[in-house]
């Protein structure tokens, strides 16, 4: 636990209106003042940012040339998110046989979906262990008795022409429902990926969160809104694949359209929406932020996202007393320009001040 002394005097995000101040002692926070606390940088404070959905375990796109599933690589991802001011992390999805502990040296809580869920012949095979529709159902129930608070079902992936927007499905919608059945009982939560048209019956299925899910139209956001549904679009992933063809392929031009209407209809119909960067680099989740504002969500709801909205909804703690000293300061008001979650002004981890990414030594 950190011995580190602060006092904050910011405007708490994402609604805050005036500044409040916060203290610092034991690695927690406080309302009343703190002897011989020193003044921590930044006019405006969020807790730690979150980034729900990562790949902790393995590289989806070479950068770091570290050996996939190894404790390194697992510690370097986790590096460059706490360097950034990510503190929370969601593994939507790790390697078979490769523990991921919510507990980390970095500092960085870790909120974990287990190894993916989906039948032979479907996902990738370096990634996952197949898993037969006879044994979905208890492969499910067990891992959640075992810990993990989540389970991760890949619903549809593409064939072999790779085509994102024409996936082929995976475990039948009524097995799926009973996954989610089985995951809810004990005590878990169920994220589904989902590239294709089929968001409404993924929902209906009684999936906690859906993850990509970018074909979901008004209606079906309208029943996300109704149910509690998490959406986690992971935007800067998709749009990687899609703008680049978007001029030249009717249906990648309808799914950008589709976001533009069903991203601002989500945050206005009070959706729970998650920022996630999935195939981008970790440590990125500002990017994801930024794009979600650009396809028409407002910044509130954006920084929300990323924010008290994504720790509330993995049950993690927030600014309130007593709370782990989780944090970043900003001196420019994300609001105004969610450019700035890029340059954090301090972070704080369990109290302890670290070294933003790109801070000078």
């Amino acid at each position: 636990m950190s011995d580190e002394r602060w006092h904050v005097r910011a405007v708490a995000l994402p609604d805050g209106g005036k500044a409040t101040d916060l203290w610092i002692a034991d690695g927690r926070l406080a309302d009343a003042p703190v002897d011989g606390a020193r003044d921590l940088p930044g006019a405006f404070v969020a807790p730690g940012l979150v980034d729900a959905h990562v790949h902790l375990t393995f590289e989806t796109r070479d950068r770091l040339g570290l050996e996939r599933g190894s404790p390194e690589l697992i510690a370097a991802h986790l590096d460059l998110h706490r360097r950034a001011g990510v503190l929370a992390v969601r593994d939507a999805g790790s390697l078979p046989g490769v523990a991921l502990e919510p507990e980390t040296a970095t500092g960085v809580r870790v909120v974990a979906c287990g190894p993916f869920l989906a039948p032979p012949g479907l996902f990738l095979a370096h990634l996952y262990e197949p898993t037969p529709p006879e044994e979905a159902v208890d492969t499910a129930r067990r891992r959640i008795r075992d810990g993990t608070p989540w389970a991760k079902i890949i619903a549809d992936h593409p064939g072999a022409n790779g085509n994102p927007l024409a996936p082929r499905l995976g475990y039948s919608f009524e097995l799926v429902a009973e996954i989610a059945d089985a995951v809810h009982a004990e005590g878990g939560r169920l994220a589904v990926h989902v590239m294709g048209d089929i968001v409404r019956e993924v929902v209906e299925a009684g999936a906690d969160s859906v993850e990509h899910g970018n074909w979901a139209d008004p209606n079906v956001v309208r029943e996300m809104a109704a149910r509690g549904t998490a959406w986690c679009p992971t935007l800067t992933t998709v749009l990687h694949h899609i703008e680049p063809v978007a001029d030249r392929i009717a249906a990648a031009r309808a799914l950008l359209d589709r976001q533009r209407e069903t991203l601002p209809l989500a945050a206005e119909l009070g959706v729970t929406l998650l920022a996630g960067t999935d195939e981008e680099p970790h440590g990125s989740v500002a990017d994801e932020v930024e794009v979600l504002v650009r396809y028409g969500v407002p910044p509130r709801a954006a920084l929300e996202a990323a924010t008290s909205g994504a720790r509330a909804y993995l049950g993690l703690p927030g600014l309130e007393p007593g709370a782990p000293a989780d944090l970043v300061t900003f001196e420019r008001d994300p609001r105004d320009g969610v450019d700035a979650l890029r340059t954090p002004a301090a972070i704080l981890v369990a109290g302890r001040r670290i070294e933003p990414a790109g801070a000078s030594a």
